[in-house]
């Protein structure tokens, strides 16, 4: 039996030892900086929406390597616990003076993700507040990156049939997508509102974690 507790105790040992240096490396990490920033960004940018601040112009400027365009496109469509949601409306990750979409994913995303990338390695302790953050981060991102290669291949598809364009060129901010008669095009479609619909999850999600920081 002593020898039981024994083995029981250092190995408890080891794993708070083991926890407690983990979360030590992460914030002293790429990712530990970039998801505190980018936590930073969630509160204040959200804050702002919800009292009609005037400060998001510099708000945008600050959080730029924080996902900040990404933070209030999402807030402003998919809602936080003091916006509404906006029924039927999606957000749209693209700038008006950009070409497409992929502009927006190596100026905003593509840095961050790098960041994450590495410190996937902590990802096996998942109950790990940080860790559950980062997994949720890292989660969101490739959504995004799957939304912007969706919308991509469907704007590739309308230049090529010479087919009016379902994604606004008048607002970059949010879009609204119908149904389409057309069979191609809604095979087109269906899989980005999937994605969309995975994104919003994984937005109320961070949205929690966020609180809990």
């Amino acid at each position: 039996m002593g020898i039981l507790l024994t083995i029981f105790t250092s190995a408890l040992t080891t794993l708070l030892v083991g926890r407690m240096y983990l979360n030590f490396q992460y914030h002293k990490s790429n990712a530990g900086y970039r998801q505190a920033k980018i936590i930073e960004a969630t509160k204040v940018i959200t804050a702002a929406l919800a009292h009609d601040d005037t400060s998001l112009l510099i708000l945008r400027r600050t959080y730029k390597q924080a996902l900040a365009p990404v933070i209030e496109r999402l807030a402003r469509t998919f809602g936080t616990q003091q916006l509404p949601r906006q029924t039927g409306m999606l957000p749209f990750f693209q700038e008006k003076e950009e070409a497409d979409g992929w502009q927006f994913y190596t100026t905003y995303l593509h840095p961050v993700m790098t960041d994450l990338n590495n410190n996937a390695f902590i990802g096996w302790l998942p109950f790990i507040p940080n860790v559950r953050r980062l997994t949720t981060l890292w989660e969101m991102c490739h959504q995004l990156e799957n939304i912007i290669t969706e919308t991509e291949r469907i704007q590739a598809w309308e230049k090529q049939m010479g087919q009016k364009g379902i994604f606004p060129k008048d607002t970059f901010d949010s879009c609204s997508i119908p149904p389409s008669t057309d069979p191609t095009l809604q095979t087109l479609i269906s899989p980005l509102l999937a994605e969309y619909q995975r994104l919003e999850t994984t937005w109320q999600q961070w949205l929690k974690l966020v609180a809990q920081a």
